[in-house]
């Protein structure tokens, strides 16, 4: 439904939802109007790019208005407490914290269709997200992730060096006997709501860069 930058503006986005009315608000609670939405995507010079992305959220029922007022639709996101297994919990603040420019929209966007493909217990990239036991775990290849995101491997490859949200790494590239996985960062998103262990903190850590 939308462009891949379209898609990290809709992950910005969603640091905003209310928890109760799913309502976009401000810091202050109060609703989010055009303006404001603009102000914070960093869009100012660009609102036809903007207006282009709005206008796809309301056609397809991603975003929703009335009188003024803006809500995404909980089906695509939402604010509290979920038991369902295909939710991927998602750290706003450090979204929000990374969050800088328009140009940072397509890293995001790239993260955001990666989403549907964090396995559920180990955080993998794989064909069944939903599975438990860690040896039926099916990882996807650079060219299987590649290809489910709509990008060339190479691009793939390079985009993810330079992707992080706050002081993190988004993705880990990970080569085993010749092999490549690919691993989301349980810091920023995960499916299951256990503590992260500090193998984890460790590895994505930027500060940790080899200089």
């Amino acid at each position: 439904m939308l462009s891949t930058a379209q898609c990290g503006f809709l992950t910005v986005l969603q640091c905003y939802v209310d928890y109760d009315s799913n309502m976009l608000i401000n810091s202050n609670s109060t609703p989010m109007k055009t303006a404001d939405m603009i102000s914070t995507l960093r869009l100012e010079r660009k609102r036809s790019t903007f207006y282009a992305f709005l206008t796809a959220c309301i056609k397809h029922g991603i975003i929703t208005e009335s009188d003024g007022k803006h809500a995404v639709n909980p089906r695509y996101h939402f604010r509290g407490a979920a038991r369902n297994n295909s939710v991927i919990r998602m750290y706003s603040a450090r979204i929000k914290q990374s969050y800088d420019s328009a140009a940072k929209a397509a890293d995001l966007g790239l993260v955001y269709r990666m989403l549907p493909f964090v396995n559920y217990e180990l955080n993998a990239l794989c064909s069944n997200p939903t599975e438990r036991d860690p040896y039926e775990i099916n990882w996807l290849s650079g060219k299987e992730l590649a290809e489910a995101i709509g990008i060339g491997e190479t691009e793939l490859s390079r985009r993810i060096r330079r992707i992080t949200v706050g002081e993190e790494y988004v993705i880990a590239r990970i080569s085993i006997g010749g092999i490549t996985r690919y691993m989301f960062n349980p810091l920023v998103f995960k499916r299951n709501s256990r503590p992260v262990d500090e193998t984890a903190q460790a590895m994505f850590n930027v500060k940790y860069r080899k200089r």
